[in-house]
């Protein structure tokens, strides 16, 4: 019994080092921190999370895409 107990301390210290908590009571600061967290990520890292909320919108849709959709523009030179 005790050597399960150890492993749930281990496995809550790990968490503990992994995942930050934070408590917010104004929407304003929670959403001053979700914008300054999205502009500390790299475009790559942006556009990876679009793509996956993206899949998993048409997922709950029943649609089935799998990539990020684009528009085609051509510019002709005069």
């Amino acid at each position: 019994m005790e050597s399960t107990d150890a492993a749930a301390r281990a496995r809550a210290a790990q968490r503990r080092t992994t995942y930050r908590l934070r408590r917010y009571t104004d929407l304003d600061r929670i959403k001053t921190d979700e914008y300054a967290y999205w502009q500390s990520r790299t475009p790559h890292e942006r556009m990876a999370a679009v793509s996956e909320l993206t899949t998993e919108l048409d997922a709950m849709k029943g649609q089935n895409v799998f990539r990020l959709q684009r528009s085609l523009v051509r510019v002709e030179r005069s």
